[in-house]
């Protein structure tokens, strides 16, 4: 029987049983579709993991002998280089809450829960969002139209949604371009329906076009990625040019850079069914479909009456998602709504091509056995989550998107 005073070892352990791995998954993934959905992998161990992409086939056939033996030509398999990216999410509880709750355990517990529950949050929202699974690496979350002293209008008002009260940020005049550090600063406010939030003192330098990043998600000058290689790298807008870990695209702009199309001014129905007809003749055979709730609810409506409703799972089965079933030039596949895909496009995957490989699993970092840390600076205990890893495609020209209207 614990003693009738509660000590860290107590609160640590009781931590321990309310967020176990298969609470944290569920709390990453009951509002993440396809971070739920991706096929993973803990065990990304040593500096880098290397894999081969198969883009093309031998090429010595002929209808004579001669002629296939002088044009024989081996297959094309190029070698990926994935190495890892980190993600922390810290939080503090102050020595005052500690103390006043050792008559009273539970009251330790609420903030600690809150606290870690936060951390989770805002780690779960990084990886399955634009400056996750969705983004190009460089952790971009949006684009200074205006500012004004200390508001900030963004070029794309739905990117508000990619901005969270607390949050620092820096700002650089290019996207690739080295931040600017010292301009890091907090927002303050959040106006959602205008795209818009102020700071707590002006950003520096945050002029018409440039880059607004979390703080510390960039530090470098040069395209390497920072951030986990989403989506929108793996299968850019437009039909890639230069290398991808180590995959010369350019080669195969579509095997080694996936399948584009165009769906503005379609209806989205019609935009996912001419994206189908692409990925099927590419070799594809994809199984889900990801898009904004804002073109969901639009396709929902077009289909009236000619819709089937479905579930999916997670990967393992932890949190399942609702589902419309439609028939495509590549089979039927299932939508999904999914709040951290941008408005304005719509991935057309194939499941099996994807892997979220990480070292370790993604949630407390308590390799010491501690869910606390006693800060020798500051009046507080200190929680810990983040992951280290990255999202990898084994087929690129598997997997497509569609720009759609917004």
């Amino acid at each position: 029987m614990a003693g009738a005073v509660a000590d860290m070892t107590a609160y640590n352990d009781a931590l321990k049983i309310r967020f176990h791995e298969g609470e944290i998954k569920k709390m990453l993934y009951s509002r993440n579709p396809l971070l739920a959905m991706l096929p993973k992998r803990t065990d990304f161990t040593g500096r880098e993991f290397r894999y081969p992409v198969y883009f093309g086939a031998p090429s010595g056939r002929s209808a004579t002998f001669t002629a296939a033996q002088g044009g024989k030509y081996s297959s094309f398999i190029e070698e990926a280089t994935i190495t890892r990216v980190k993600s922390y999410a810290l939080a503090d509880i102050d020595g005052e809450t500690l103390r006043a709750s050792k008559g009273d355990p539970g009251a330790f517990f609420s903030a600690a829960e809150t606290e870690v529950a936060g951390c989770i949050h805002q780690l779960g929202r990084d990886l399955a969002g634009q400056g996750g699974i969705y983004g190009n690496g460089l952790g971009t979350r949006g684009t200074v139209s205006t500012q004004t002293t200390v508001r900030i209008v963004l070029t794309n008002k739905e990117d508000i949604y990619n901005f969270e009260l607390g949050m620092m940020l820096d700002v650089s005049a290019t996207e690739a371009g080295e931040p600017d550090n010292a301009a890091a600063r907090r927002i303050v406010t959040i106006d959602t329906s205008a795209g818009a939030f102020t700071t707590d003192t002006t950003i520096t330098g945050a002029t018409s076009g440039t880059f607004l990043r979390q703080h510390g998600d960039a530090t470098i000058s040069s395209l390497a990625k920072t951030k986990v290689t989403g989506l929108s790298a793996w299968v850019p807008e437009t039909a890639p040019t230069t290398s991808l870990h180590g995959l010369p695209r350019a080669d195969h702009k579509t095997r080694l850079g996936g399948v584009r199309t165009v769906g503005t001014g379609m209806s989205v129905e019609e935009a996912l069914l001419d994206l189908s007809k692409e990925c099927r003749v590419n070799g594809a055979e994809p199984d889900i479909v990801v898009l904004n709730p804002r073109h969901e609810v639009e396709l929902d409506k077009n289909l009236s009456g000619r819709i089937r409703y479905s579930n999916v799972q997670s990967e393992d089965g932890v949190v399942g998602f609702e589902s419309m079933k439609l028939r495509t030039g590549a089979g039927v596949v299932d939508i999904v709504g999914d709040p951290n895909c941008p408005v304005g496009v719509a991935y057309m995957l194939q499941l099996n091509t994807w892997m979220l490989a990480t070292l370790g699993p993604i949630g407390m970092l308590d390799d010491d056995g501690n869910h606390f840390l006693r800060l020798s600076s500051s009046d507080a205990v200190e929680v810990r989550t983040g992951f280290y890893g990255n999202l990898y495609c084994l087929n690129p020209g598997f997997n497509g998107r569609c720009s759609l209207d917004t």
